[in-house]
Parts: C-alpha cells; sequence; structure tokens
C-alpha cells in the first residue's frame, strides 16, 4: 500500500475529531502504527478497553426528577408505580420508595 493510501485511510478513521491538533495526532499514530496510550481511543469514541462507549448513559437524577414533578400531577398512582419499575430496570441505585414519596408530595 502507498504512502499516500496509507494517509488518506489515516485521515478518514480520525475526520470526526474535531480539533486539529488531536486529529493530527491521531493521523500521526495511525501512520506510525502506534495506537496505545494517551487517549487515541478516547478521540475515536472508545473506552480505554477499546469498547465503542454508549452515546446514552441513561436517566439522570434530574430526569428522575422532572418525571415526579410531571407523574404529582397526573394523580395517578399506578403510573407512578409503572414509572418506578421502569426505572429499577434501567437503573440498578434506583430509589423506588424515594421516588413514590416524591410523586405524592411527601
Amino acid at each position: 500500500m502507498s504512502q499516500k493510501t496509507k494517509f488518506a485511510k489515516a485521515a478518514k478513521a480520525c475526520r470526526g475529531i474535531s480539533s486539529r491538533k488531536a486529529r493530527n495526532s491521531c493521523v500521526a499514530s495511525h501512520l506510525r502504527g502506534s495506537y496505545g496510550g494517551h487517549g487515541h481511543a478516547r478521540r475515536h469514541g472508545r473506552g480505554s478497553k477499546g469498547k465503542r462507549r454508549r452515546a446514552f448513559q441513561g436517566m439522570t437524577k434530574k430526569d428522575y426528577i422532572e418525571t415526579a414533578k410531571i407523574l404529582r400531577g397526573s394523580g395517578c398512582s399506578q403510573l407512578a408505580d409503572d414509572f418506578a419499575s421502569m426505572f429499577a430496570r434501567d437503573n440498578p441505585r434506583f430509589d423506588r420508595e424515594r421516588f413514590k414519596a416524591a410523586v405524592h408530595g411527601s
């Protein structure tokens, strides 16, 4: 493979990196064949183990609070229980009783 082709492939692999300095560093590491260390995997949206990171990390505390506020106005306890069950499946640290207390205004 010619040097020009190698450069084109490296540039294509690194095109999503917004910083010019980081992009040039990434291309250089592709051309050297050394991808370890200094955040190379992070620049390609991967974690330190080389696995792609999830773009969506789930709901945050702020989301749970807003949902509780909305459900507080609805007055439907079954709907609140259903949401609590769904949140508990999504997040093992979710406190179902605390959420229900927030929904019922306690």
